[in-house]
């Protein structure tokens, strides 16, 4: 790896996942630097930033400028905001209104969660390598994988995603943020799954569509129907 995509990593997880986070978290709950489950939160936020980062390659063929990759920027910045309000619907709804819900029981078990997620969207990441770039892009020698992970889940990334985005909330004990999240991170990755989806049926037209797909299906069918695409076979 170049030292200049080096330090773009190190500027990015430093920046975003070090000085943001954190600075907003401060700035508005500072208490949660003294709970042991933010704590924990925080770090397992930092070390998959971290992680991600320094799989994720940068792309030479494109950028992450569709509409999609912009909204998940979007949503990546909201991200210390949805835990502020998650910390204020448990101060002011949920230890008022569901005070068996204000445990610490859901607070390691949405940080198992994401912790679960995370680790689908790492494996992910890893088995993709050269082609797992944040843009939406057919990389030069594009290879399509179908073993590992993505012989059982079509998008481990996004899936992975998805539950950990309302996973994260739940730390803090909250209902309707993680909700919320979860609904708004649905809508938005499965717009970018779809977008995904035209450029492989393009790209890939036999093995994708004939071969994979169907095989594929069958597999996340069985295990999960959220996506809910219908596959159309390609016009001659």
């Amino acid at each position: 790896m170049e030292m200049r995509a080096v330090a773009r990593k190190v500027a990015y997880v430093v920046f975003w996942y070090v000085i943001y986070l954190n600075l907003v978290l401060y700035i508005f709950i500072p208490v949660i630097f003294t709970q042991l489950e933010y704590q924990l939160l925080i770090l397992n936020m930092i070390a998959t930033g971290t992680i991600d980062t320094v799989l994720r390659p940068l792309s030479e063929r494109g950028s992450a400028r569709d509409k999609y990759s912009i909204l998940m920027l979007i949503l990546f910045l909201l991200t210390p905001f949805l835990w502020i309000l998650s910390y204020y619907e448990n101060n002011l709804i949920i230890s008022a209104l569901a005070p068996f819900w204000d445990a610490d029981i859901v607070s390691y078990a949405g940080l198992i969660i994401f912790i679960g997620g995370s680790a689908i969207s790492i494996v992910g990441r890893m088995q993709l390598k050269s082609f797992g770039s944040g843009c939406i892009v057919i990389e030069e020698k594009h290879e399509l994988v179908q073993s590992g992970i993505y012989s059982k889940i079509r998008h481990p990334i996004y899936l992975g995603g998805l539950i950990g985005a309302p996973a994260m909330l739940l730390v803090f004990r909250a209902v309707l943020i993680p909700l919320l999240a979860l609904l708004v991170y649905f809508v938005v990755l499965r717009g970018r799954m779809q977008k995904e989806e035209e450029i492989l049926k393009d790209e890939f037209p036999k093995s994708y569509v004939s071969e994979w797909m169907p095989r594929d299906t069958r597999n996340y069918k069985a295990v999960l129907r959220v996506w809910d695409l219908k596959e159309q076979p390609l016009e001659n």
